[in-house]
């Protein structure tokens, strides 16, 4: 095929997982390895639902290694294929645009127009090159010079079309193990297509007429163009001392026959030399010399030495015995009025010319004159380099530059030399852009081949900031738009290359003299590089017998330039003239042809069968066709068809919106949808899941669009330049409301074979297209992505909302910027705010405030939209059954019953202030108190004092403000409950006369104590936006921000005391320089349990962060000693997005360690105290048996126990004497003490 240019409880989630896999229909990609990244250390199996929020509308996480978020490239397209989860990853890229490929002998043979291949230290390649797409090798093919457009693949030899020379070919060869011409040596105009025919022949399409024999044009007046000597660095040595008016060496420049003005001389009796350098590269055909016209010096013999090679060159000239043939000593006559031509036998490019007079007449040589000529024409953007008006053939070329700051750039490498200038703001529309005019000097009309000449950006290092430019011009005159030039090339090669802008008629009657102008494009981004260099006119043979179409059989050794015999030669000749063929697609022996042409029977499109050049439907299409794609089935073929077209001739077909599908079997055109909004160049197939397990084969187009049109009750779908029909549903992709993948940029072509399956393109492409906000679940330390049931639309226009907002100085939030999960009262509520548009089932729209009902099959409900452009949700909270939202909107704040459904009928008075903006939401456990935080100096229409701190009860329905000590300005951007009465808060704020970033207020005191040193700039560089805890009681958080030099920080407090105690503790910095760019923007930090026992907690980062190392991504997990990407988003255009928030629905969860075995400290006390005392009770135990066991040994018997007889019959026990008592006492009998 040839391209013309190009599922834990999940309450509210749909739990179908975005998929996008290759069917072993067309190819598996199962031999193409994407290493693995190493598995996120996060557990987030005991935190019930979570949530990932913030603006972007593609979403991934970082599973393989070589995934981004950094948009689409503009320094190059690449080698695709695609990772496991279904999104594309580079294989290798390139540094300019690929046009074609197809599997040669286990490697994919690329095509295009670039200069290199492959990451860098990239490989120089032009125009083609083999990739082995496992190890990414990459082989080039050099030799050639220019683009390939489409190649065509045997089992032993490629065929190769384009616009490109190799050697003495132009754009036709071949290529087997090295360049092989082909017989008929090329084309004298591009080729943009070449299918082969059931028998084996060949089929070229392209603006061609004539075969290569003839390819470059003779002008009438050859050596015309002359080189201009002046601007060049000019030395010499020895010089004349005894004559000084002639040791200059420019005295020679531009000079011709014995007219005044002084020679040049060398010193006497001495050789010498005369050289000159140039800043730009030139292929002189013709020597003019002078000689010395002082007596008594005069050259006699020379050579003449052309750089960088230093080769010398060969001439022939004219004297009175004919043609003579000169090399190493050339002669020069002594008596000689007038110049001396030569001839370059071997004309080559050189950088630098030299003359060394080895011999000479009289007393030393010297020259009186000397020019150079060649038969290339060209106009640089430095005007000193453009050809001088000291002749009598030439008007000289000129160049014009706009009044921008345009620079001159000398490479390091001494090559050409060119313009550059510096768009710091980038190119909008409208704006006046810096543009450089090249006026060529031409001497004839005809045929012409304009080319525009980039230079490398490795040379000057802008490799990075390299864009896009256009190129206009007129050069015919009097004809209208047919006489216009307008392309768009890009600049982004690292090595020199030139771009075929126009290949046509270019006037030069009447005085007319053509122009081509150099811009860089509109809406490019900032720091964008321009750079102009020359442009070249390049004469091409007019011969007849071709229209853009020529069959060619590899067996005949002399093919014809015009094949009377081949229907398919016949029927280029039958077009009209100049004919343009951009694509052809053989389909059971017929040959369908398409591009920019007509005749009396049809236009733009027909078919060769049966011998003969038959219509379409419909009599073709009524504008240009760019591509056909062929999809076989049962009932003949679908051939997909694109271009700029928007019907058929005979109007019959008014929905074919510059796509569309030709039955050949039926004979028959279809609508695709209702097609797309602009130009469609390229179609690739590639299969996708529209299920959780069904997969099913796609069509991709790709072009210059930005959105699909309505159709039946499909509205319109915005994309960006590449739309996925599913043919089995007759639907985009995007209208089948299933997770998929998310697409942007454009695919350009595509190949494969068994064992892979890899296309060629610019795209973003993440795991699923969501806009906002996502779901995110585990299973078995994998963690996937879920599509909430809610429509955020993707468009960042401005909604009108029915919350809105107060006039504000702070950049506009976009997207989802918060959210919670509301579990109460048997409800089952997903709350999300921010500022946003999401479409509901039945059309209608709701804005910036979104409530997903999944104790109601999901239902969705919200604020109508009717209000401001700029209003957004940045904070929620809940008391009872009110929801509580703020922001940036009108009174700061709404109620919202989760019971009724809608909002409360009595709102809160409103927050006052001349900027009322609420960052930041918390209700105080146990009580109806919700404290609100935000920009704003009081609340209710009574005016009461709350400086940035405000308090609500919703009970008592009113609003009370903190204890007095917050001053006015005070800005509170975060709070959290660290305990029943403990608040901590972080902003930027004043307490006591004190400035501080961190705060905690005590609710039964009515106090503040700031935190130690967070005061400090050295500690805490900027305001804090955001913080999170490590364990519950506060003993240590960390906090983020944005610095007073506008750099992002995130650092940690510890309290010195191992308990929460603001007045002790120490403030360590968590990123630096080092790890983050200068562009990180954090939005937010929590801390998350770890799957590991060390760590027991790791730091989630959101936001923009620039990774040192990595680059762009929306979430990042930190360890406590290194930096990971987790999460990687994408805008709709490309560009980076941003998470602001990761919510969970059992928070409660997020600060204890993973292991569901670990108890409470008071539970782990408990547990020891009653271990000591059984140990205890054990020692007591096993102290007595001894004794026992001790006492028997030693002879101890049992003391007696009966009772005397005189005791049983009722003696006098109770009156016996002391003696009687202490009766043996002091005797040696045992009882002795």
């Amino acid at each position: 095929m040839w391209l013309s240019r190009w599922r834990t409880e999940l309450p509210v989630e749909v739990t179908v997982l975005a998929s996008l896999c290759i069917a072993p229909l067309i190819a598996r990609v199962d031999a193409i390895n994407f290493p693995s990244a190493p598995p996120a250390n996060l557990d987030i199996s005991k935190l019930g639902s979570v949530s990932l929020a913030g603006n972007f509308d593609s979403l991934s996480l970082y599973k393989y290694l070589g995934q981004d978020e950094d948009g689409l490239s503009n320094t190059g397209q690449s080698l695709l294929a695609r990772y496991p989860d279904g999104g594309f990853g580079e294989l290798v890229p390139t540094d300019g645009m690929l046009f074609d490929m197809c599997t040669f002998q286990n490697q994919i043979l690329i095509a295009g127009n670039f200069t290199s291949v492959g990451r860098q230290p990239a490989t120089p390649a032009t125009g083609a090159a083999l990739v082995d797409p496992e190890s990414r090798r990459v082989t080039p093919l050099p030799g050639l010079d220019g683009q390939v457009t489409s190649v065509l693949c045997q089992d032993d030899t490629v065929y190769f079309g384009g616009l490109f020379t190799a050697g003495n070919v132009s754009n036709a060869i071949s290529w087997t193990t090295n360049w092989t011409s082909l017989p008929f040596a090329g084309f004298n105009g591009p080729v943009n297509s070449i299918q082969q025919l059931p028998n084996g022949h060949i089929v070229y399409g392209g603006s061609f007429t004539g075969l290569g024999n003839g390819t470059i044009g003779a002008p009438k007046t050859p050596d015309a163009q002359v080189v201009n000597i002046g601007s060049a660095n000019i030395s010499s040595y020895p010089n004349t001392t005894t004559h000084t008016e002639s040791s200059d060496p420019r005295n020679i420049i531009c000079r011709t026959d014995a007219q005044s003005g002084n020679d040049w001389l060398l010193a006497d009796n001495q050789p010498g030399f005369w050289r000159a350098d140039f800043g730009f590269p030139f292929t002189p055909t013709k020597l003019r010399l002078l000689n010395s016209q002082t007596p008594d010096y005069a050259t006699q013999t020379w050579r003449y030495t052309f750089y960088p090679t230093s080769g010398i060159a060969n001439f022939t000239y004219y004297n009175a015995s004919g043609v003579q043939f000169c090399d190493r000593e050339c002669p020069l006559p002594q008596v000689n009025g007038t110049y001396q031509d030569f001839y370059f036998v071997n004309p080559i490019e050189m950088y630098g010319m030299r003359i060394d007079i080895s011999a000479y007449y009289g007393s030393g040589g010297g020259l009186g004159g000397l020019q150079l000529f060649q038969d290339q024409i060209y106009s640089y953007a430095i005007q000193e380099f453009n050809e001088p008006r000291c002749d009598d053939v030439s008007n000289g070329s000129n160049a014009t530059s706009s009044a921008q700051d345009w620079i001159r750039i000398y490479p390091p490498d001494n090559s050409t030399q060119y313009l550059s200038t510096y768009a710091i703001g980038g190119t909008g529309t409208g704006q006046d852009l810096p543009t450089v005019q090249f006026m060529p000097d031409l001497k004839q009309s005809g045929n012409y081949s304009i080319q525009v000449w980039t230079p490398g950006c490795i040379q000057d290092g802008s490799c990075a900031s390299r864009g896009t430019v256009n190129i206009t011009g007129e050069v015919t005159s009097g004809q209208g738009s047919n006489g216009n030039v307008s392309k768009e090339i890009t600049q982004t090669n690292n090595y020199d290359k030139y771009d075929e802008v126009y290949y046509g008629y270019v006037d030069t009657t009447s005085g007319f003299r053509p122009t081509i102008t150099l811009s860089p494009s509109a809406n490019q981004g900032p720091n964008l590089v321009t750079v102009a260099s020359r442009v070249g006119f390049v004469l091409k043979n007019s011969t007849s017998g071709l229209n853009g179409l020529y069959e060619y059989d590899p067996t005949q050794a002399t093919p014809g330039s015009g094949n009377q015999d081949s229907p398919i030669d016949q029927a280029g000749t039958s077009l009209s003239d100049n004919a343009e063929v951009l694509t052809l697609a053989v389909v059971d022996g017929d040959t369908y042809v398409a591009g920019n042409f007509s005749t009396p029977d049809f236009t733009n499109v027909m078919v060769i069968q049966n011998g003969n050049a038959t219509s379409l439907a419909g009599r073709g299409l009524n504008q240009a066709v760019q591509i056909i794609y062929q999809d076989g089935n049962q009932n003949g073929a679908n051939l997909y068809i694109g271009g700029n077209f928007t019907n058929t001739i005979d109007n019959a077909n008014p929905a074919l919106q510059n796509i569309a599908l030709y039955n050949t079997g039926s004979r028959t055109w279809q609508p695709i949808g209702g097609g797309v909004s602009g130009m469609v160049y390229s179609i690739v197939p590639l299969n996708i899941n529209v299920s959780s397990s069904e997969q099913e084969p796609a069509v991709a187009f790709s072009g210059y669009f930005n959105s699909t049109l309505p159709f039946d009750n499909n509205p319109a779908v915005p994309v960006e330049n590449v739309a996925i029909w599913v043919p089995s549903r007759k639907n985009w992709l995007q209208n089948l409301g299933t997770s998929s993948i998310a697409l942007s940029g454009q695919l350009t072509s595509q190949t494969g074979n068994d064992s892979n399956q890899v296309w060629g393109g610019a795209v973003d492409s993440q795991t699923l297209r969501v806009s906002g906000i996502s779901g995110m679940q585990s299973s078995q330390s994998s963690f996937s992505l879920q599509q909430l049931p809610i429509r955020i639309q993707p468009e960042q226009t401005s909604p009108q909302s029915g919350i809105q907002r107060r006039a504000s100085s702070q950049q506009p939030v976009q997207g989802v910027a918060t959210g919670l999960y509301y579990g109460d009262n048997h409800l089952n509520i997903t709350v999300i705010g921010g500022h946003f548009t999401a479409q509901l089932p039945n059309g209608t729209t709701i804005e910036n405030l979104a409530l997903i009902n999944g104790s109601n099959n999901n239902q969705v409900t919200g604020i109508a939209g009717d209000g401001s452009a700029d209003a957004a949700v940045l904070a929620v909270g809940y008391q009872g059954t009110s929801l509580f939202a703020g922001g940036s909107i009108e009174n700061g704040l709404i109620e919202y019953d989760f019971v009724a459904g809608e909002p409360s009928s009595t709102q809160p008075p409103p927050l006052q202030g001349s900027n009322v903006v609420v960052e930041a939401i918390a209700t105080q456990s146990s009580s109806s108190l919700v404290y609100f935080g935000g920009s704003f100096s009081s609340a209710g229409t009574g005016n009461l004092p709350c400086d940035g701190l405000c308090v609500w009860d919703n009970s008592a329905r009113q609003w009370n403000s903190p204890q007095s000590g917050i001053e006015a300005g005070s800005i509170v951007n975060a709070l959290e409950w660290g305990s029943q009465t403990r608040l901590f808060m972080a902003g930027n704020f004043t307490l006591n006369g004190n400035r501080s970033t961190m705060a905690v207020y005590d609710s039964k005191a009515q106090t503040y104590n700031t935190f130690q040193g967070s005061d400090n700039p050295d500690n805490v560089p900027g305001p804090i936006t955001a913080f999170s805890a490590t364990d519950n009681s506060y003993t240590s958080f960390y906090a983020a921000g944005v610095g007073a030099n506008g750099s992002a920080f995130v650092t940690k407090f510890t309290s010195g005391s191992g308990f929460p105690n603001p007045a002790q503790g120490t403030w360590t910095p968590v990123i630096s320089s080092q790890t983050f760019g200068v562009a990180t923007e954090i939005q937010g930090v929590q801390v998350m349990p770890a799957q590991s026992d060390n760590p027991e907690q790791v730091l989630m980062l959101t936001g923009l962060l620039q990774i040192t190392g990595f680059g762009n991504a929306s979430a990042a997990i930190y360890d406590g000693s290194t930096f990971a990407p987790f999460a990687l988003s994408t805008m709709e255009d490309g560009t980076p997005g941003t998470l602001r928030q990761v919510f969970v629905q059992n928070q409660a969860n997020l600060l204890k360690s993973p292991s569901s075995n670990r108890l409470a400290v008071g539970f782990i006390v408990l547990i020891a105290l009653a271990i000591s005392l059984a140990l205890i009770l054990l020692i007591v135990v096993a102290g007595i048996l001894a004794e026992r066991i001790r006492r028997q040994r030693e002879g101890y018997v049992p003391a007696p126990t009966a009772i005397p007889s005189y005791e049983k019959n009722g003696g006098n026990v109770g009156n016996i004497s002391p003696e009687r008592l202490f009766d043996g006492v002091g005797s040696g009998g045992a009882g002795r003490l």
